[in-house]
C-alpha cells in the first residue's frame, strides 16, 4: 500500500513486485487509498476526515479477488510503506485470518496494538 500523498501507480513502479510476480507466478494488487491516504487510526489524511472504512474495503477486495482469480487463500500477504504500512498493521490487527504475513516499510505497529482490536 502506498504512503500518504502517494499513489498506487507510484508504488507499482518502485516496488519491483510486478517483475517478481511475473517470475514467481503470483498476483499483486495495488489499491488506491481515498485522496491518497488510508483510514488508519491516527488522524491524518483525507480518508480519516471522510470516515472511510478501509478495513471493510480490504475485506471486500480480498473476497472479490479470491472469487475472481485462482488465489490460494493461505498465501495472502500485505505490504505497505508509511501510511500504507500503518494500514497494513491495522489490517493484521483487524483481519488476522486473511493474511499469512505482513511487511511494514517506514512505519511501525500502533501503541498499544490491543487498543485497536
Amino acid at each position: 500500500m502506498h504512503g500518504i500523498t502517494s499513489r498506487a501507480k507510484a508504488i507499482a513502479g518502485f516496488s519491483g513486485f510486478n517483475e517478481q510476480a511475473d517470475q514467481k507466478d503470483f498476483i499483486v494488487c495495488y489499491p488506491q487509498g481515498y485522496k491518497r491516504s488510508w483510514a488508519i487510526q491516527i488522524p491524518v489524511g483525507g480518508a480519516n476526515r471522510k470516515g472511510v472504512d478501509d478495513v471493510i474495503f480490504f475485506n471486500q477486495l480480498i473476497d472479490t479477488l479470491t472469487t475472481d482469480y485462482s488465489i490460494d487463500t493461505i498465501k495472502i500477504f500485505a505490504c505497505g510503506i508509511s501510511n500504507g504500512g500503518f494500514m497494513t498493521a491495522l489490517l493484521a490487527s483487524k483481519l488476522p485470518h486473511k493474511f499469512s504475513a505482513i511487511a511494514l516499510v517506514c512505519s511501525n505497529l500502533f501503541n498499544p496494538i490491543d487498543e485497536y482490536n
